[in-house]
């Protein structure tokens, strides 16, 4: 009895704990694209091989004040014309639909990254592949792009597509 009496009050100073943050995510407001700066790196080919490629997504906050971004980014690809690509985004694997995920909080001056993942070489039958010259982060309002460099393949019919992770600090 005592044992239970102890998990439960851990428990309840577990969810006091985490409902400031929680909190402090509900409210900060969204990211604005004038305040922030969004790079690309291949990760010095860490993520080549087996027909795979993929490069780290960084998002820096420039701005004075916290503010908040989706928990996974969402992103639209274009040609070096800057003309839009038919890449999708991937479902989760073990995500149907999934579960919800908090918008994660950008302290000032701070940057976040997300890890985006897509397969590289067209190892279809018949399949489908575009090279991206420009990647835009969609945010709440508006939206923020940089240069890349990506070979994205896919099956047919169909479109290629990426998997991108969730940022983290």
């Amino acid at each position: 009895m005592k044992t239970l009496k102890s998990l439960a009050i851990r428990l309840a100073a577990c969810v006091v704990l985490a409902l400031p943050m929680a909190a402090w995510a509900q409210t900060a407001p969204p990211c604005r694209a004038d305040r922030l700066a969004l790079n690309t790196d291949d990760g010095q080919g860490r993520f080549n091989g087996m027909s795979q490629s993929g490069m780290v997504l960084t998002v820096t906050n420039r701005g004075d004040d916290v503010c908040s971004l989706s928990a996974r980014p969402i992103l639209k690809f274009r040609d070096r014309d800057r003309k839009p690509l038919p890449i999708t985004a991937r479902a989760q694997p073990g995500m149907r639909p999934g579960p919800v995920l908090l918008p994660i909080v950008v302290k000032p001056h701070a940057s976040v990254s997300s890890e985006i993942r897509w397969v590289s070489g067209n190892v279809y039958e018949n399949g489908q592949c575009v090279s991206a010259a420009y990647v835009t982060l969609i945010l709440d309002k508006g939206s923020i792009a940089a240069a890349m460099q990506g070979h994205f393949c896919g099956p047919s019919p169909g479109k290629p597509s990426y998997r991108a992770s969730t940022f983290t600090p």
